[in-house]
């Protein structure tokens, strides 16, 4: 498992690179699956995301946090709820974000609470398009990240890359290789 998904951390740096144009859009380049953009008129009915669920690890420990990012899903009927944590120095974690995707509500939206932010409201992005291995969803309107992107590789592994402008200042990404754990 491990093998693996140190494997896949060259691959998502290429990944990375061509999932954003130079203008900034998101551009799926993938063999791997047709990312279906959503009409408001078309009901999503087929949109799986049970490879989601489990524990997953982030592969780096990020300098600006020194943490490595923990996330654990499960899935209840049609609902796919989360916790984001922050792991620090291998022993101590705290709760970043809870995280919710109701695949029966129209428009599925992904919801984040977030600790001190938003004035403790959920962040809502919504579904924009998707795979059957990969998902995005978008807030133009929010401050930073306004796309939320989670692609699985493999079985033990997910590309989840947050993106978006900051303050004017240009396109940023942070994409984590996730392991499963």
């Amino acid at each position: 498992m491990k093998l693996n998904c140190l494997r896949n951390n060259l691959y998502s740096i290429v990944v990375l690179a061509a999932l954003f144009s130079c203008d900034g859009k998101v551009t799926d380049v993938s063999n791997e699956s047709e990312l279906n953009t959503i009409p408001e008129s078309i009901d999503v009915t087929d949109l799986d995301l049970s490879w989601m669920t489990g524990k997953w690890r982030d592969s780096t420990t990020w300098a600006h946090t020194r943490a490595q990012i923990l996330e654990h899903w499960k899935m209840d009927g049609n609902i796919l709820s989360g916790e984001g944590w922050q792991l620090k120095n291998g022993l101590d974690t705290s709760l970043v974000e809870e995280i919710e995707i109701d695949l029966n509500q129209r428009p599925i939206v992904f919801k984040a609470m977030v600790d001190n932010q938003n004035q403790n409201e959920p962040i809502i992005f919504e579904l924009k398009s998707y795979g059957i291995d990969s998902v995005y969803f978008e807030n133009l309107a929010h401050t930073f990240p306004q796309m939320i992107i989670y692609r699985m590789i493999n079985e033990d592994t997910i590309h989840a890359t947050v993106a978006g402008s900051v303050s004017g200042s240009g396109m940023r990404r942070q994409t984590s290789v996730l392991c499963r754990y």
